[in-house]
């Protein structure tokens, strides 16, 4: 008997590896910004304007939130199994399915906070100041929802196949 590929599953995974890759793309266009802007200082004696805000409000911001799906598909946040390691199998899973509930609860509240804040950022057209002027970074606040909505998703997927597993495993 041949099981259904998981489309939903797929499709996470896909959408995972487009938040890793435009997180990657952040990093190294950070990197050459913060080389840019250090070389022509020290040669030219003129930075690039605003290169500490950019790097702090947008290259920083889509490092760390875009690829919290992918490690959550992964299963790869930090835990301390000291408690759990004496438990019986059973009980740790269940106990696992109660973590991904009131992670998924968090996660989501966090979600909406963030969607929240953009929109008011968005709303009143959020800028910087530097010593040149001001960088508008409104849009930037879009980077956290995005992020952390899909790390949602995929602690959600994590919840419901730990319940399909506890399920399965009653007589």
């Amino acid at each position: 008997m041949s099981q259904q590929p998981d489309k939903p599953g797929a499709l996470l995974n896909t959408i995972s590896r487009w938040l890793v890759a435009v997180s990657g793309v952040a990093l190294v266009a950070m990197m050459l910004h913060i080389v840019a802007d250090i070389s022509l200082k020290y040669l030219f004696r003129h930075p690039i304007p605003g290169t500490t805000e950019i790097v702090s409000a947008i290259y920083m911001v889509s490092i760390v939130f875009l690829p919290l799906m992918a490690v959550t598909l992964i299963d790869s946040h930090i835990s301390v199994e000291f408690f759990t390691k004496f438990l019986k199998p059973s009980t740790a899973r269940r106990l696992n399915a109660v973590v991904l509930l009131i992670t998924f609860i968090i996660v989501s509240v966090f979600f909406f906070a963030a969607f929240d804040q953009a929109l008011r950022k968005t709303a009143s057209g959020e800028s910087w100041e530097t010593a040149d002027g001001y960088i508008a970074i409104w849009y930037s606040r879009w980077l956290v929802p995005v992020g952390i909505g899909f790390c949602a998703i995929a602690f959600g997927r994590n919840l419901l196949r730990a319940i399909a597993a506890l399920r399965k495993e009653q007589p």
